[in-house]
């Protein structure tokens, strides 16, 4: 079976496709067209080629985007396609399989023709994982690699990748991709620091600050003294639950122009009934009278020894809320790492606003939050508690699941071109 590829590149991706060696990096700027690429690689190998690819990306969510636009773009070709499995299979007997990276043994045990990671640099041991898994995936059929990135400081597997010698290193800015309009990039670039400008869309390794949980936190610019409530705006209650104090934030959506708006904190000791008596209080005495949503911590749905009721019951009960208004509260929490990412995307675009005002301790716990050598999130009895950053992040994941969805709730608050 014959099939042509129809793949309009353009001369930044030219320029690898005719420069490529065996072993390849790819850094580049947002929308440098690297998805639009790495779809020509797995086609060219699997279909013109009947070869086995093996896509690697570090979590399971980043697989779909890339999965929906080549059954879109084969489907003609497809003989068989299985989800639960992460593979694709063509008509010409060559087929792609999906992996996250979050499996420790991902790709252990198959043959490869040609393997491409994308989002290599949010992977925190990629070298472990290219070294002890993947490279002997390519061994029997002498095949070709690829890693796709964007940067992200100078001290992760990511930079160490990109100044390996023994590959072929390539850069793309935004502007490499004919639709990303200097027009656009101008808006950008007058809402984000110049470190970030370079790094998210120049394609270049700098130096942020590695040493604080959220990267892209300034005070100046996510911080205000005051911000103004909204009567329309979706309003939602973001909780953490613990033994020693337990927290919520008020969280408001501002759709048209601001993002993301942390307006009111609460912390008490005594428990989940305590705290919603405290927010019913302060909602009374402050002539609030929102139709509150619900999102937090999932430990929240574990019964109480002492009322057999779990925490979002009590929620339910004392606020009034009913359960249509509770964000999806029974799937495990993001893990840490993720929610940094996710969080520093935010950030980047400016879709976090905190009011110091109401919010005084969660502001200086964004600021003060410090990463694990994991990269998770580091806890301590004293300074570092975080239980209303925990709240925090859950309110951001309540609107993002993914660095896709901040990035096109960013586009509509800053009415970019398409």
């Amino acid at each position: 079976m014959s099939v042509a590829i129809k793949f309009k590149a353009h001369p930044g991706q030219k320029e690898i496709i005719s420069k490529r060696k065996r072993y390849n990096t790819i850094n580049t700027g947002r929308q440098a067209g690297k998805t639009t690429l790495a779809k020509y690689l797995i086609i060219e190998t699997a279909v013109t080629d009947r070869e086995q690819v093996g896509y690697f990306v570090p979590q399971y969510n980043l697989i779909k985007p890339i999965w929906d636009s080549l059954v879109s773009k084969c489907k003609a070709i497809i003989l068989k396609k299985d989800w639960t499995a992460k593979t694709i299979k063509f008509r010409t007997n060559g087929e792609v399989e999906f992996w996250s990276m979050e499996n420790q043994n991902a790709g252990r045990s198959r043959t490869y023709k040609r393997v491409i990671i994308d989002e290599g640099s949010l992977q925190k041991n990629l070298l472990e994982i290219i070294d002890e898994n993947l490279l002997a995936t390519l061994a029997i059929k002498e095949g070709d690699f690829y890693a796709f990135g964007t940067p992200k400081g100078l001290k992760n597997d990511w930079y160490k990748l990109c100044h390996d010698k023994t590959y072929a290193h390539f850069e793309l800015e935004s502007t490499a991709n004919p639709a990303f309009s200097q027009k656009e990039l101008a808006v950008i670039k007058s809402k984000i620091s110049e470190k970030v400008f370079l790094q998210e869309y120049k394609a270049k390794f700098v130096e942020l600050n590695e040493n604080a949980f959220l990267n892209y936190f300034d005070w100046n610019l996510h911080t205000a003294e005051q911000l103004e409530w909204s009567l329309t705006d979706r309003t939602i209650l973001c909780f953490d639950f613990n033994y020693d104090d337990t927290t919520a934030t008020i969280l408001q959506i501002d759709k048209e122009e601001m993002g993301l708006k942390f307006m009111k904190e609460f912390r008490v000791v005594g428990g989940t009934r305590a705290l919603c008596l405290a927010i019913k209080k302060w909602c009374s005495d402050n002539k609030k009278d929102y139709a509150f949503w619900v999102t937090g911590d999932r430990n929240g749905n574990r019964k109480e020894t002492n009322s057999n009721s779990s925490d979002y019951e009590i929620i339910r009960q004392v606020l009034s809320i009913p359960y249509t208004r509770f964000y999806d509260t029974r799937s495990m929490n993001f893990q840490h790492n993720f929610s940094r990412d996710i969080i520093n995307e935010c950030l980047m675009y400016n879709l976090i606003k905190i009011c110091r005002k109401g919010c005084p301790d969660l502001a200086i716990e964004c600021l003060s939050a410090i990463p694990t050598a994991e990269g998770g999130l580091h806890k301590d009895s004293k300074d570092h508690k975080n239980n209303l950053f925990d709240g925090f992040r859950y309110g951001v994941h309540s609107q993002f699941a993914s660095i896709k969805m901040v990035q096109i709730f960013a586009k509509r608050i800053f009415k970019l071109e398409k």
